[in-house]
């Protein structure tokens, strides 16, 4: 029963972030109205529910507000990541704690475990014994 319904309300947040909202700033009226311009599924979210799935996005960092219109976060992308790896890369640091650190801070825009790793390789060396922990490289 759980899942059902926590499945129901993810959609309706995927839907609202793909069908509803844009760089713009806009209402949530012009949310709505948008929403219901696409399809049916944007009748089943009324003023309420739309309130508080943005509150949920504003909290993760992915909607802004201001004076009473919402846009998409537009401080974040993904380039800046490569620059937050360097900051946190010491001496072994371990890998979890940068993938960690990169996942709070970016939620949706978080390049895969791959894509870090691969950057990792290029830019820096693992430890001789373990294989999770990264340095800078020594000159």
């Amino acid at each position: 029963m759980w899942s059902d319904i926590l499945k129901r309300g993810a959609g309706k947040e995927k839907y609202v972030l793909q069908r509803g909202m844009t760089n713009s700033l806009q209402s949530r009226e012009e949310i709505l109205s948008r929403m219901m311009d696409y399809s049916q599924m944007g009748g089943t979210i009324n003023k309420f529910k739309l309130l508080m799935i943005l509150k949920k996005f504003m909290r993760e960092g992915i909607v802004e507000e201001i004076d009473g219109k919402y846009r998409l976060t537009s401080n974040i992308n993904k380039s800046d990541w490569k620059q937050t790896v360097d900051n946190l890369v010491d001496k072994d640091t371990m890998f979890e704690k940068i993938y960690d650190t990169l996942a709070k801070k970016m939620k949706f825009n978080t390049p895969s475990r791959t894509e870090l790793l691969n950057y990792l390789s290029e830019n820096y060396q693992r430890h001789k014994l373990w294989s999770n922990l990264w340095s800078k490289k020594e000159d």
